[in-house]
């Protein structure tokens, strides 16, 4: 029976342009060893016929997806059906939608759809009309599926709140059959496996959901996503307010007339996913100090977790989420802490402070005296100098993050208790300033943690401390500069006489005058251009005529040929600064503390 049923299919196989079905029928002939050639169609059905007729099986033919074959495809394949279906003991069973099928004939025949029904009933005996899957089976069937899929799986954190909006608003209309359900479901591993973990998981399950069933909403949405959140970097942030909010009006009002029929779909999405839409959609108005929250929580309302998405990955240069965590968890852990963040190179040191700075409320009340010293022993690492002309410098990052472990003891005479826990740990003069200085009731610096009389007696212990350092501790300071400059105007005359005279009195070595030329260093913008500047009135305020010669002496000793390039491109500019060439502005040496 099997030979006499290969047989009958290379006969019929060419008669076909079904793609497949030549291929299907010499796989049959392989698998059953007969490779003769039929003698005629006639001869090799009649031998069919006799084969079937004698065996005991009966043969269920099943063809699926009729309806998504082209016209001239459907015709001939109910041709061939019609061909072989008289033979004994053979059943076909087909699945098609009718109406669309009878489109198809319809149009292959020349006629419309109602002669091509007709000439359906001459081939299908027997219909069965199935109806719809039951909209609850399929949300039956998609949970614990769903939840198979996501076990076992390294995710974000679940909140349960925000998926059963999501699922509701988002998924729930948009899954109208289980071949939906099961086309998500297999889709939705590829963004679980690489992004699961950056991104919030009920936002990820509803973008996905549009992504894979309805693409072309999902692609106007990205293609939108400048507008769905708050602009933090790009072009965009440099657009006049009233501009960019018009512009997001009438982006965002388009985007809901061509999601029609969905139209409320990607409603919810813009209310649940990206609040902030609802500025210009609804009257809710969210401020950009939510980006933080956003950030902590993964959620794609931040812009940089949206571009996480977007671009399936994250950016160089940017730390995953779980490492952010285990810092935050190493807070109160100093060899733990220590561990994390010299397993960072300097980039991902300055992207971790960023993320670090967003778990603020999560800060534990013992982490200060472990956390702030370990970052200040940092400071040397990162940049002083901001990049471009809204950058902000890496280091004043570190400041911020200090500055919130500081705000969370809550309490002056507990921050005083553990201040020399603080000082003890931290291995700079540099780092030990910026906390006396956070601390304290200086003008435009302090933030007043402590009481007034507790600050000057901090920073009476900074000045001893600063007073008997040798040179060769002071060389290897961090801000030697911020240092010498900033400290004569916290004390009286006399006071600061006496410090400078200190001071002044390290110019004789080569190796300081560097330190603080380096230190001293800062950057104008100009036509997109960085122009290298030097605090040149604030350091001769506080070295005179001394420091003068001192830069004179170094240009032309033997140590400046041993010098990297780029300290003596300093030195060049500071014996330029010397002869009176100056630049014709310069801004004023200031302190910022977040």
């Amino acid at each position: 029976m099997a030979k006499a049923l290969a047989s009958l299919g290379q006969s019929l196989a060419p008669l076909s342009p079904v793609v497949g079905t030549a291929s299907a029928f010499g796989l049959l002939g392989k698998l059953t060893d007969f490779c003769a050639k039929p003698t005629s169609l006639h001869d090799t059905r009649d031998r069919l016929k006799q084969a079937l007729s004698e065996s005991d099986c009966r043969l269920l033919v099943v063809i699926d997806d009729i309806d998504r074959l082209e016209a001239r495809e459907t015709r001939e394949l109910m041709r061939l059906v019609r061909l072989t279906s008289d033979l004994p003991r053979i059943v076909y069973l087909l699945a098609y939608d009718r109406h669309r099928v009878a489109l198809s004939l319809g149009e292959s025949l020349g006629e419309n759809a109602t002669e091509g029904g007709r000439y359906l009933d001459k081939i299908v005996q027997v219909n069965y009309d199935l109806p719809n899957a039951r909209e609850a089976f399929v949300y039956e069937m998609f949970l614990p599926w769903l939840d198979e899929v996501i076990r076992g799986r390294e995710l974000a954190e679940l909140d349960r709140e925000m998926w059963a909006r999501v699922f509701y608003d988002v998924i729930k209309p948009l899954l109208g059959s289980l071949r939906d359900v099961k086309r998500y479901l297999y889709s939705v591993t590829v963004a679980l496996d690489t992004i699961g973990q950056e991104v919030a998981l009920a936002d990820l399950l509803g973008l996905e959901a549009l992504r894979i069933l309805r693409p072309s909403i999902f692609s106007d949405l990205k293609s939108n996503s400048k507008h769905l959140t708050h602009p933090r970097s790009g072009s965009l942030e440099l657009v006049a307010e009233d501009i960019r909010n018009r512009e997001a009006e009438k982006n965002l009002s388009a985007m809901l007339d061509h999601a029609e029929p969905e139209r409320s779909v990607l409603s919810s999405i813009f209310e649940h996913l990206f609040p902030v839409t609802q500025q210009f959609l609804g009257n809710t108005t969210y401020g950009s100090e939510w980006n933080g929250v956003w950030r902590r929580e993964r959620r794609v309302a931040c812009e940089e977790v949206l571009r996480i998405y977007l671009q399936a990955g994250l950016d160089e240069g940017m730390i995953p989420s779980r490492e952010v965590q285990d810092l935050i968890d190493a807070l109160t852990n100093e060899t733990r802490l220590n561990t994390l963040l010299d397993s960072l190179d300097d980039k991902r040191l300055e992207t971790a402070l960023e993320r670090i700075e967003d778990f603020e409320a999560d800060f534990p009340a013992t982490a200060a005296p472990i956390a702030i010293p370990t970052l200040l022993n940092r400071m040397g690492r990162l940049s002083p100098h901001h990049s471009g002309v809204f950058g902000i410098s890496p280091r004043f990052k570190v400041t911020r993050v200090v500055y919130r472990l500081l705000k969370s003891i809550g309490n002056p005479e507990k921050l005083m208790a553990i201040m020399p826990e603080i000082v003890e740990k931290t291995d700079s003069l540099s780092g030990w300033f910026e906390v006396v200085e956070m601390v304290g009731h200086r003008k435009a610096v302090g933030h007043k943690l402590v009481r007034e009389a507790q600050a000057e007696e901090l920073e009476g212990q900074f000045l001893n401390g600063l007073k008997s350092a040798t040179t060769s501790q002071l060389v290897d300071e961090w801000n030697l500069f911020g240092l010498s400059f900033h400290i004569i105007h916290w004390i009286g005359e006399y006071e600061r006489s006496v410090i400078a005279f200190r001071l002044r009195g390290h110019l004789a070595d080569d190796r300081f005058v560097i330190a603080l030329l380096r230190t001293a260093v800062n950057y104008a913008y100009s036509n997109g251009k960085a122009v290298k500047q030097i605090f040149w009135d604030e350091l001769l305020e506080v070295f005179g005529q001394e420091f003068l010669d001192a830069v004179a002496r170094l240009a032309q000793s033997s140590s400046y040929r041993d010098l990297a390039e780029g300290d003596q491109d300093t030195i060049k500019l500071a014996v330029q600064y010397a002869s009176g060439r100056r630049p014709k502005s310069r801004r004023r040496a200031e302190r910022a503390v977040g």
